[in-house]
């Protein structure tokens, strides 16, 4: 079976997440919010370079976590889509469909204010207004 994101290469888990030309594309764009640079461009290696860092409650922890989770769940998804419906998104499309899910959890997210948080914020274009963010 071959891969239905760049109807290229055989379809795998590992050419998936992020081999493939399309999903790469997508890593390579959302990657640019989180705050570590040099994470890889394999799924594998990527848990295991997150894995590295310690668990902890900081809105990056968060953001790194969640940027990750979205992509895995929409670049699936768009695969499914393509299998079963038809449908096919760009990549532009799909990379503003994973930073808008991130951004909903951001608002939602419980934070204290901090210089972190405010930076996350700015990156994210939300802004601190009254004890939580918004959208700016």
């Amino acid at each position: 079976m071959i891969c239905p994101l760049c109807d290229k290469v055989k379809d795998s888990i590992h050419h998936l997440f992020f081999q493939c030309e399309y999903s790469a594309q997508i890593w390579k764009m959302v990657k640019s919010k989180v705050i570590f640079r040099g994470l890889p461009n394999r799924l594998d290696a990527i848990v295991g370079k997150l894995a590295q860092y310690p668990f902890t409650n900081t809105i990056w922890n968060f953001i790194n976590r969640s940027i990750l989770a979205a992509s895995v769940y929409y670049v699936w998804h768009e695969r499914n889509s393509r299998l079963f419906k038809k449908g096919k998104r760009t990549v532009s499309d799909l990379c503003d469909a994973i930073q808008n899910h991130v951004r909903m959890k951001l608002v939602l997210l419980k934070v204290k204010k901090s210089k972190a948080v405010i930076k996350a914020g700015q990156m994210w274009s939300l802004q601190w207004i009254d004890d939580k963010y918004s959208f700016v």
